[in-house]
């Protein structure tokens, strides 16, 4: 069981690992006596989602999820220790990155200041991401996307927080244009078996929880 807000965040890379990995996973929101309760129930005391329960195993922080989730998936078996250390840095900057921008978009006070701070941090990690993009499909040169891949995807396509940054930007923010290997990975990627579906039927990778599109209409 995998616990975790309507919405993209923290919470995305997990389940588009499980859906790239072959994984089936039960995703669920927090229940009714919030998140914070709920995560001191299964001793996991931080009070922080998203939480997997696994069996007797519980787990709590992003990271540790994406990478469990990774190891175990039957996709990404026969993945290196090499290879996995490049999904887990491209997981590792998207943590950072959202530690940076969710501030513009989930505290009303900063998002004036979107349109002068954010162009440069955007460009920070998409350009990042550019540069460790080899020729080809995918980021491990496989023929299937693995972590570091999603996280391309999810940083061109999801809205919470990305998506919803270049929102506030109010301004032409081209990814295609800026930065296109980037695009390229992410159209690649969402056409892959399992990310296909899953895209298809999320109620979450497209979610505005704080309504900013009809903000701008």
């Amino acid at each position: 069981t995998y616990t975790y807000f309507g919405l993209a965040g923290r919470g995305e890379l997990s389940r588009l690992v499980a859906a790239a990995g072959g994984l089936t996973i039960e995703d669920r929101r927090p229940p009714e006596q919030g998140h914070r309760a709920y995560a001191a129930e299964l001793g996991l005391t931080l009070g922080k989602v998203p939480i997997l329960e696994h069996g007797d195993l519980k787990l709590c922080q992003s990271s540790a999820i994406e990478t469990y989730l990774g190891d175990i998936a039957p996709r990404f078996a026969d993945l290196t220790p090499r290879q996995k250390a490049v999904d887990n840095m491209f997981a590792a900057v998207k943590a950072e990155a959202l530690d940076v921008l969710n501030p513009y978009v989930f505290t009303a006070a900063n998002r004036p200041k979107a349109p002068a701070e954010c162009p440069a941090l955007l460009d920070r990690y998409y350009g990042f991401f550019e540069r460790q993009i080899p020729d080809g499909d995918f980021v491990l040169g496989l023929g299937f996307p693995t972590k570091a891949d999603l996280v391309v995807l999810q940083a061109a396509d999801a809205f919470a927080p990305f998506g919803a940054v270049r929102l506030l930007i109010d301004q032409d923010y081209d990814v295609a244009a800026k930065w296109p290997k980037v695009r390229r990975v992410a159209d690649v990627t969402a056409k892959a078996p399992g990310v296909r579906e899953y895209l298809e039927q999320s109620t979450t990778f497209y979610a505005d929880p704080v309504g900013l599109r009809g903000a701008k209409t």
